[in-house]
């Protein structure tokens, strides 16, 4: 079975940037974990391009700028709408992979809505900081 050489690379960095999100996981200090994020964000750029994913890079570039504001405490309601409109609408006008290219998309606008959900109940003290949220 023959795969071209960009798939293989692709993959490859994908796996890389994988390390970064369990590396996040293990960590206790919520910076350190936003810090492992934003490199597997940034590297997933990377491997979009060697996919042909423009809406993959484009999605990926906005959450690397999502993720450096919520770990600089610059993240908030008007951000997020922000970002959801703009990847949205440039992530359509990339889109370049069909139905296979609304998933980032879809991705990008569920977890900027859940970052945002947590981060307003949290902020009005519904839910605990020891909660694990």
């Amino acid at each position: 079975m023959y795969l071209p050489w960009n798939i293989i690379a692709g993959n490859l960095i994908s796996l890389f940037a994988g390390i970064f999100v369990i590396f996040s996981l293990w960590v206790n200090d919520d910076k350190k974990a936003y810090k492992y994020q934003i490199l597997n964000a940034f590297i997933l750029i990377i491997a979009s391009f060697f996919f042909n994913s423009y809406v993959g890079m484009v999605v990926m570039a906005m959450v690397t700028i999502r993720l450096c504001m919520v770990y600089k405490d610059r993240f908030s309601i008007r951000w997020a709408i922000f970002f959801v409109v703009l990847s949205t609408v440039i992530g359509f006008a990339v889109n370049n992979l069909g139905l296979v290219g609304l998933i980032p998309i879809i991705a990008t606008v569920q977890i900027t809505g859940c970052i945002s959900f947590f981060k307003l109940v949290r902020n009005h003290g519904i839910i605990d900081e020891g909660v694990g949220v």
